[in-house]
């Protein structure tokens, strides 16, 4: 609550310095994230702006079916969930919303998992729709696959339950299927020779589709053009005749023209949105300064369009000098008709602000209509009139304001026109305000150029040019000494910001193109000094990356690097299916387990390409043998052995390796088994049961084979190896079970496979 009242208080305070359009789109963004009080709160800061409390309205309604629609999605019912987030679209016409367009995805995807048939008849239809309205939305965009589905998918929901339902899906899928056939044969004659033909067959889609598609619509204009000019040429062409679709489209299918084409593509698609909502707000009960504020916006949006910013910029401004010129005529119409003053002088501030933006073949047409206006005002009333433009340019001076108070001045000396309001002796005693504002504005401009041209020079790292500019700067005598000095300091700071990134970014990525060549020493000299520049984070990257190249670049170092003896604890976990024989006879066994666990002492050598293991274990198996009666196996047997084991083994790599990289091996070797206890339950005969250990050897032999890898880092390490093992020496005491009244030959082997892994220390 807190943070909401202090949300409040920063809000009230920006309401009135913020661009009015500007706060419009900051509610907008609130809105399509579901932030509705927010959005609510920036539009109740503008009480007499009729488009703000319209949009209000708006807000409260969304708000209320959204919180409807959230109790039930929360709640996993997304049928009802569905019901409340579609009513929103029949509050305005072509109204959209991101947060219920995406809570309307999910429904519809959650609903997907629900047979059909189970679905009431009520939520069938609204589901129906959206399927349908998503539809739409494809086939806008020709995409007439996804179309295909989302229509056959709201004919599956809402069959005939709804006449308006149906009727949209049935032509939707009508469409579907005349753009395809229209597709198939456009397809065929761009293969053709004749271009004539191509562009009546691209004609037709207006007959196949309800829908204006922009990309079909610029591909056939630029057919009829016939233009073999470069995309780079024409793309100046189409800004300076503000064809702003066009554009669209023309950076779309050159983007490998255009560097910044993304960028490009995501600024004009705003400028265009700005375009639609100034023209949406012109339709209502009109509001001059939110429509002012709108084209300021749409001024601004359009000059950072990189390439063509100032030919957007330029579209702009003549779109919102014909709004002035327009508001000026209705004025001065007003005027004549009532006999007022005061709407002839409401006709000339609308004429002085269209000359400061008109482009130059509008001028004639503003300046005859501001001398056609002058001779219906008397020249006090023009004079007194420029009086209060002067008053306003000093008091903004004043304050430092110098941009306004230049502005102020020269609309109230475009007041001037007519019955000699103009001569020098009745400007005398505003030379020097004049004087000192021309000397000021001259002053800032200036400011301003430096401050633009540094930043840039920021941007692209260029450090030392940005410290020149800012030294110029602050060696100006502008209006506000106080916020240039502030500046100044900041900007010293920035610099040496700029000076740090600018040696981390250069030394790094001179040291990545050096690891591109494989010049590893070059590169791991830039790479400490890119340490040096770095930040914590920055730092911590580059060590491990040094770590990783070290040996690359100084192998002398790694060579003979770290002991040649390592400790490691071990672990085994195997597959064993004994190879058994009872008294003679072969019987089946299953799938028991072999584990182990302990110690290992291996030789290491990054020279040699050999290693030797020695380690000792504690181990365990168990497995059974079987029985088959009519197909079917049992368990005839169970048995369970412990004990030690000590082994030998040569691993084999690659030599001249480097420790803090993986690296694979192959792995061959011995195992010596000491069994210590065993134990056989006989399911067939208990009475046979035994835990003799003497039944065994006293040692048995395993030979021992495997592929694995390793890594070495900083005195920790570890490896896994996939291993196998067979005995070869068997694990009965054959003179034993002899002495014993054997009939037979009673003998197992362990087949063994699986993983064993274990970790080191040094």
């Amino acid at each position: 609550m807190l943070s909401f009242l202090g949300f409040q208080r920063v809000m009230a305070q920006m309401l009135d310095d913020r661009n009015l359009y500007d706060i419009w789109l900051a509610a907008e963004k609130h809105i399509d994230a579901g932030r509705f009080d927010n959005a609510k709160l920036l539009l109740e800061g503008r009480p007499n702006v009729p488009e703000f409390q319209q949009k209000l309205k708006t807000t409260k309604i969304l708000h209320t079916h959204f919180q409807a629609g959230e109790r039930f999605f929360k709640a996993k019912n997304y049928k009802e969930a569905l019901a409340q987030y579609s009513k929103y679209r029949s509050i305005e016409r072509d109204i959209h919303v991101a947060i219920f367009d995406t809570r309307i995805e999910t429904c519809l995807k959650q609903l997907e998992r629900i047979q059909t048939r189970k679905l009431d008849d009520v939520t069938r239809v609204v589901a129906g729709f959206e399927w349908a309205y998503k539809g739409e939305k494809q086939l806008s965009v020709l995409d007439t696959a996804a179309a295909s589905k989302s229509f056959a998918k709201a004919r599956q929901l809402g069959g005939s339950r709804n006449s308006t339902l149906r009727e949209q899906y049935q032509e939707g899928l009508q469409a579907v299927k005349s753009l395809r056939v229209w597709g198939e044969r456009y397809t065929v004659a761009k293969t053709g020779n004749d271009p004539d033909k191509t562009l009546d067959l691209l004609k037709e889609y207006r007959l196949a589709s309800r829908y204006i598609i922009g990309g079909l619509e610029s591909e056939i204009k630029k057919m009829e053009e016939k233009s073999t000019v470069a995309p780079e040429v024409r793309i100046m062409d189409l800004a300076n005749k503000c064809q702003i679709t066009d554009l669209i489209y023309l950076i779309q299918t050159n983007k490998a023209a255009f560097a910044d084409s993304d960028e490009m593509l995501m600024l004009i698609n705003e400028f265009m949105q700005m375009e639609n909502d100034i023209n949406s707000f012109k339709r209502g009960p009109g509001n001059y300064e939110f429509i002012k504020s709108g084209y300021e916006s749409l001024i601004r949006k359009g000059t950072q369009v990189p390439k063509i910013g100032l030919q957007l910029g330029a579209c702009a401004q003549k779109q919102f000098a014909e709004y002035l010129i327009e508001l000026a005529q209705i004025s001065e119409k007003a005027g004549d008709q009532n006999n007022l003053q005061t709407r002839y002088q409401e006709a000339i501030k609308y004429l002085v602000q269209t000359k400061q933006i008109a482009p130059p073949q509008m001028l004639p047409q503003v300046e005859e209509s501001l001398s056609r206006l002058a001779g219906k005002l008397t020249c006090d009333e023009i004079r007194a009139d420029f009086k209060k433009w002067a008053d306003t340019a000093q008091m903004e001076l004043a304050n430092c304001r110098v941009v306004q108070a230049k502005k102020a001045w020269d609309e109230g000396l475009a007041t001037l026109i007519g019955c000699e309001a103009n001569s020098s002796k009745f400007l005398e005693p505003y030379r020097p305000l004049a004087n000192q504002l021309a000397a000021r504005y001259l002053t800032d401009s200036l400011y301003t150029s430096y401050n633009t041209q540094a930043q840039k020079a920021m941007d692209a790292l260029r450090c030392e040019d940005a410290k020149e500019l800012f030294q110029k700067m602050v060696a100006l005598d502008v209006c506000n000494v106080a916020i240039r000095d502030s500046a100044y300091a900041k900007n010293i700071l920035r610099i040496a910001a700029c000076e740090r990134t600018s040696c981390f970014t250069g030394n790094s990525e001179n040291a990545a193109q050096s690891i591109k060549n494989k010049e590893w020493k070059q590169a791991y000299v830039l790479y400490k000094s890119a340490y040096e520049c770095g930040n914590f984070a920055q730092k911590e990257r580059i060590s491990e990356i040094l770590l990783a190249i070290e040996c690359d670049a100084y192998p002398e170092k790694c060579s003979g690097r770290g002991p040649k003896l390592s400790v490691e604890p071990t672990a085994r976990l195997l597959a064993n299916k004994p190879k058994y024989t009872e008294e003679g006879v072969g019987k089946a066994t299953g799938y028991g387990y072999f584990t182990s666990a302990g110690l290992q002492l291996t030789f290491l050598s990054y020279e040699s390409p050999l290693d030797f293991v020695l380690g000792v274990e504690y181990f365990r198996t168990e497995y059974q043998s079987l029985q088959i009666i009519q197909s079917k196996e049992y368990t005839s047997s169970e048995f369970d052995i412990s004990g030690a084991a000590m082994h030998v083994a040569v691993k084999v790599h690659k030599p001249n390796a480097n420790a803090s990289k993986f690296r694979p091996y192959l792995k061959g070797g011995v195992e010596l088994l000491m069994p210590m206890s065993y134990a056989r339950i006989d399911l067939e005969n208990v009475s046979n049961s035994t835990n003799n250990r003497l039944l065994l050897k006293k040692q048995s032999l395993n030979a021992l084979g495997g592929v694995g890898v390793e890594i070495q880092r900083k005195k920790f390490g570890f490896f896994v190896e996939a291993t196998l093992g067979y005995n070869f020496s068997g694990l009965y005491n054959s003179n034993f079970i002899t002495s014993s009244g054997s009939k037979g030959i009673t003998e197992s082997y362990f087949r063994m496979a699986g993983i064993r892994t274990g970790i080191r220390f040094w």
